[in-house]
C-alpha cells in the first residue's frame, strides 16, 4: 500500500523519498553506469492563445525547442512525449500540432508519442499521420527492456463516430455519470494486447516500462483524472510481474506513488511552468534503479526498482 504519511508531501511535488525511493540526490553515481537513458516531457499543449491562469499556451513552443536541444546533446535511445502537444485551437489546431510536432526534428533519435485528450482536437487520423504513428498504442524494445505505449483516449467520447468504442464510451457513461468526460478507457482489444506483450516481456527476462497520457492511480486532489477502467488496467500491469514503471501526464501539478512495487510517475505539464523554467526530464533505468533527473518543474528522484519475476500476465 502507498504510504500514507509521505504520499502529501510527494503529491505536492516536493522530490521527497517515498516507498522505494532512495534517500540520496540523483546526482549520485557516474551517469555511464546507465543502461539506458530516454527524455521526457508532458502536456506542452501548445496554443496561439492568451494565457488562461497558470497555463502560458505561447511560451510553451520556445521551451519545446530548448529541451530539444538539450537532449540532442545527450545519449538518449529515444524522447517520449506523454501526450497533449497541443491544447487545441479550433480550425488552427491541426496546424499547430504540425508546428509542434516538428520541433522535434532536430532530434537523431525517434519520438514515441503518446495520444492525450487535447490531441483529439484533432481528427484521429490526421493526429497520426503527423505524429508518425500506425496506431494510438504500441510497444518496442531496447536490449532488456520493453516499452509500451497505451491510448488512454481509445474509448472516448472522441471515438470515431460509429465505432464500436464510441458505443462503449457511451455505455460506460450512462453507468456512471459522474466519469469525467475529457477522460477515456483502455477498449477490450487494447487491453488483450496490453497483456498479451508484458506476458511476452516476461517470458523474454524484460523489464517493462508502460507510458500512457493518463494516471491509473487516482491523486488525492485530482482522483476523476484516472483512466475510466484504471483498476482493470492496473491489474494487468501489476499483474504482469515485470513492469517496473508507469509514466502519465495529464495531472499538470504532477506526482509520484508506489504500490505493489511498481512507481507511478506523473509527470508535471510544460505548459503550467512559470515563464522562467520549464518541465522536462532525462530518465536513466540502471539494473537495480531508476533515475528521474528533471529540469525546472519536474523534480529529480532515485527509484529503486524491486526483484521482477517473469509470470505470464493473467
Amino acid at each position: 500500500m502507498r504510504n500514507a504519511l509521505l504520499l502529501p508531501l510527494v503529491f505536492l511535488g516536493l522530490a521527497v523519498p517515498a516507498c522505494g525511493a532512495e534517500p540520496r540526490s540523483p546526482a549520485e553515481g557516474a551517469a555511464g553506469d546507465a543502461v539506458l537513458r530516454f527524455g521526457l516531457v508532458a502536456d506542452v499543449q501548445y496554443a496561439d492563445k492568451p494565457d488562461q491562469g497558470k497555463r502560458h499556451f505561447r511560451k510553451s513552443a520556445d521551451k519545446l525547442k530548448a529541451a530539444v536541444a538539450d537532449w540532442g546533446r545527450q545519449d538518449l535511445a529515444f524522447v517520449a512525449s506523454l501526450g497533449d502537444l497541443i491544447d487545441g485551437h479550433g480550425p488552427a489546431s491541426a496546424d499547430e500540432l504540425r508546428r509542434l510536432a516538428g520541433l522535434f526534428g532536430p532530434l537523431a533519435v525517434p519520438v514515441r508519442h503518446v495520444i492525450g485528450n487535447h490531441c483529439l482536437e484533432v481528427e484521429r487520423n490526421t493526429l497520426l499521420d503527423v505524429l508518425g504513428l500506425k496506431s494510438g498504442y504500441y510497444d518496442f524494445s531496447h536490449g532488456d527492456w520493453r516499452f509500451v505505449v497505451l491510448d488512454g483516449m481509445d474509448v472516448s467520447v472522441k471515438s470515431p463516430p460509429g465505432s464500436d468504442e464510441l458505443a462503449l464510451a457511451r455505455e460506460y457513461l450512462a453507468r456512471n455519470p459522474k466519469l469525467v468526460r475529457y477522460n477515456g478507457a483502455i477498449g477490450p482489444k487494447q487491453l488483450a494486447w496490453l497483456k498479451e506483450r508484458l506476458s511476452e516481456a516476461g517470458r523474454l527476462g524484460q523489464k517493462a516500462v508502460v507510458f500512457c497520457h493518463h494516471p491509473v492511480l487516482p491523486e488525492p486532489r485530482s482522483p476523476a483524472n484516472v483512466l475510466w477502467n484504471h483498476k482493470e488496467v492496473l491489474a494487468a500491469l501489476t499483474g504482469s510481474g515485470c513492469v517496473a514503471a508507469y509514466f502519465c501526464g495529464h495531472e499538470h501539478s504532477g506526482g509520484y506513488a508506489v504500490e505493489s512495487g511498481l512507481h507511478h510517475v506523473t509527470v508535471p505539464g510544460m505548459v503550467e511552468s512559470p515563464d522562467d523554467s520549464t518541465g522536462y526530464a532525462v530518465v536513466e533505468l540502471r539494473p537495480d534503479r531508476l533515475v528521474i533527473r528533471g529540469l525546472g518543474t519536474v523534480p529529480s528522484r532515485v527509484l529503486k526498482m524491486k526483484a521482477l519475476d517473469s509470470r505470464p500476465a493473467m
